[in-house]
């Protein structure tokens, strides 16, 4: 059987290593994290894929970024990633997997209109409240308001966030103008009283006398309501994306379309009583049965079975709690890829290469087998399977596996024999035992409700349970419950295009501040962001976009800085004899070995990138080139402290994409923020972090409307 070649592969940290996989196989890639498995998957074989490809339609015209000698035999690549990069709330399933048309084709013809007016994107069609979004945004006042503080104790979150302080001294006034208590908790306020603070918009201007930066200033205000400036901001805006309403409002049900997308005179058309956004709306299992007892005439068979068959290869897929109306954002990395996989099993096109990139996590244990099965039906309809895996039930599984190592960054890279690698790495965490116990009531979100839970603070707990039974909805309600809290999400890195590992965890700044002490310059001159420091060829982005006829953009390396992003002035001012893109280029273990720098934020993050595993990063590496692992154990180092006590934390599913070893190094760095005082959660599907958390909290028993109940925990 036919292989594809690639011979001498020196990308990233690969040691001129030759690469054969069998095609229509399932080969599994392993290796510890950092070991060189995104290098050859994505930023190689994938690359390589692409470029060939690009070659034959005339799109692409650069070099590829890959380095390797010689390849053979390569055949078209399509990867299915864990991250989510999708932020457009009017992607739904049904838009993006293109099942919508069979809808509008039913519709179209049951009545004999235009196909394109059953679309919630066209306007004259979409809900007049919600604009299509099925949702609306209102803000939350437990996510404002400290209820338990005086306004002098400034209760306000929104407020103490803004760099401008004129809010209270605006307020003391109001609230004197008014004879509202100013020194007793808001909540001890009438409920008149705490309307005027949170609605009202005064007749009359205030002067106010407040500091800004180093000096105080006198100017006139209005008073707007601290709640009202949110709706302001939410209406003005139609979106939570603005900075200033983001973490302060929660989505609500459109009250006028109840959720379905559509207008009134879409809602209005209706076969056996249900409008196309009624259909949408609901769960995938009931849709399925919906078509299945329909009674129609001939004509509509055809379409009603291409309904039914996309519908039955979702619910194969354990997607079965969803709706079409889901919006693609809100979806996990693992129900994304599941989604993908579902779209492609329905495709005829066969002969292709698929990278799969952890299919295992994000998957409840009880799904494993099945989503193995669909793997292997791929494989079946002639393609060839490439999987990034930890799971030692997948990597046995595989017909081939090819193992990275011995271990990460530089010390990696090599094809190693899989016998070297531990899969089973014993571990055995001295479990806290905690007798502070703290309860919520009436816990609200998406399908929690009305739910109430009680947990030991200052310890480490697991929270578990089905593919969309609620255990990310219940961490959300939690984090609007506890004032001091943090939630992380499953989201990609928030990221642009200048953006490298140390502008991420945010110590760029504080690097340049130490170089311009140190030669007593504007930090200016050493930031390639910035047209003193920047290469003037490329502006500080280190490479080159050219536009070309019928085609996007090419990027090639800056052939001025080769890709370092710097000019030559900016790196004639040395630190400790090193210039900023040495130290920059440095490993992790290195600058922590060299002992550079002097600021505690910075000796923080490094010491905690360490602490996970990532000490063989440097802070140069641009963030989008970060395997999934990476990116998530990059994110905890961004948000974690050892400083802020008595903090809660709530990680959605921080093993995604990690090894046993690096698991354990992050448990022992929890163990650490614990003993300083503070509280993490963790959402997670992987058997042996669960077992090794102090408490459990399940939640279930099935997915959707059939979740969102604590049912297991071990108080």
């Amino acid at each position: 059987m036919q292989s594809i070649n690639y011979d001498g592969i020196q990308t990233n940290n690969l040691k001129n290593i030759d690469v054969s996989i069998s095609k229509n196989k399932i080969t599994v890639l392993c290796g510890p994290n950092g070991s060189g498995k995104t290098s050859l998957a994505y930023h190689t074989i994938e690359k390589i894929s692409n470029y060939e490809y690009s070659k034959i339609v005339g799109d692409n015209l650069s070099n590829g970024d890959f380095e390797i000698k010689n390849y053979s035999n390569i055949i078209p690549t399509i990867s299915l990633k864990q991250l989510n990069h999708n932020n457009n709330p009017k992607s739904t399933i049904a838009t993006y997997t293109g099942i919508d048309k069979y809808f509008k084709e039913l519709f179209s013809l049951y009545f004999n209109l235009d196909f394109s007016i059953f679309s919630f994107n066209k306007a004259s069609s979409s809900c007049q409240k919600c604009h299509g979004l099925g949702y609306e945004l209102q803000p939350d006042i437990n996510l404002i308001v400290d209820m338990n503080k005086s306004i002098e104790e400034h209760p306000f979150k929104n407020w103490n966030a803004y760099a401008s302080n004129h809010y209270y001294p605006l307020l003391e006034l109001f609230c004197h103008d008014n004879n509202i208590k100013t020194d007793i908790p808001i909540d001890k306020l009438s409920k008149k009283e705490q309307t005027l603070i949170f609605y009202s918009v005064s007749d009359k201007s205030y002067s106010v006398k407040f500091k800004q930066k180093r000096s105080y200033k006198i100017k006139k205000f209005s008073y707007i309501g601290v709640i009202k400036e949110i709706e302001n901001f939410v209406i003005s805006t139609a979106s939570s994306n603005n900075i200033k309403a983001k973490s302060y409002v929660k989505q609500t049900v459109c009250s006028l379309c109840q959720g379905n997308r559509f207008s009134k005179k879409i809602n209005r058309y209706k076969i056996n009583n249900l409008s196309i956004g009624e259909m949408y709306n609901l769960d995938l299992v009931d849709l399925y049965d919906f078509f299945k007892k329909i009674k129609l005439d001939n004509k509509f068979k055809k379409i009603i079975n291409n309904i039914l068959s996309g519908i039955k290869v979702f619910n194969d897929s354990q997607l079965e709690y969803l709706n079409l109306n889901r919006s693609i954002p809100t979806l996990s990395g693992g129900e994304l890829q599941r989604l993908r996989l579902s779209t492609i099993l329905q495709s005829k096109i066969s002969n292709i290469l698929y990278i799969l990139d952890e299919p295992s996590s994000s998957i409840y244990y009880k799904e494993i087998d099945a989503l193995w099965n669909q793997i292997e039906s791929l494989k079946d309809k002639n393609n060839t399977i490439l999987l990034i895996e930890h799971n030692k039930n997948f990597i046995d599984k595989s017909n081939i596996k090819i193992c990275l190592g011995p271990k990460a960054g530089k010390y990696g890279g090599e094809i190693v024999s899989c016998d070297s690698l531990n899969f089973n790495e014993k571990f055995n965490r001295v479990k806290i035992k905690s007798k502070n116990i703290v309860k919520f009531d009436n816990l609200f979100f998406n399908n929690i409700k009305n739910l109430t839970v009680k947990y030991p603070i200052n310890t480490l707990i697991g929270i578990s349970g089905p593919s969309g039974s609620g255990k990310s909805s219940f961490a959300k309600a939690l984090h609007q419950n506890i004032s001091n809290s943090l939630y992380i999400s499953q989201k990609p890195l928030s990221s642009n295009i200048n953006s490298i590992v140390a502008t991420y965890i945010d110590i760029l700044n504080q690097i340049k501040n130490e170089y311009a002490k140190n030669n007593n310059i504007s930090k200016e001159y050493i930031s390639f962001t910035n047209t003193e420091g920047a290469c003037t060829i490329c502006e500080g982005k280190g490479h080159i976009y050219t536009s070309i006829p019928f085609g996007d953009k090419i990027k090639n390396i800056c052939p001025q800085c080769n890709g370092n992003r710097y000019n030559q002035k900016a790196l004639e001012y040395l630190l400790n004899n090193l210039n900023i893109l040495e130290v920059l280029k440095l490993s992790v273990s290195e600058l922590i070995e060299k002992d550079i720098f002097t600021s505690r934020k910075i000796k923080e993050k490094l010491k905690f990138m360490e602490q996970l595993g990532l000490g063989y990063l440097n802070l140069f590496q641009e963030t989008f080139s970060l395997s999934g692992g990476e990116a998530q154990r990059l994110k905890l180092v961004k948000n974690l402290s050892f400083s802020k006590n008595d903090k809660t934390y709530l990680i959605d599913e921080p093993f995604c994409g990690v090894d046993t070893s690096n698991i354990i190094k992050t448990f022992e760095l929890f163990d650490e923020i614990i003993k300083k005082g503070s509280t993490i959660f963790i959402i997670e599907h992987n058997l042996f972090a669960l077992s090794n958390c102090d408490y459990n909290i399940h939640i279930g028993p099935g997915k959707g409307k059939k979740g969102g109940k604590i049912f297991y925990d071990k108080i």
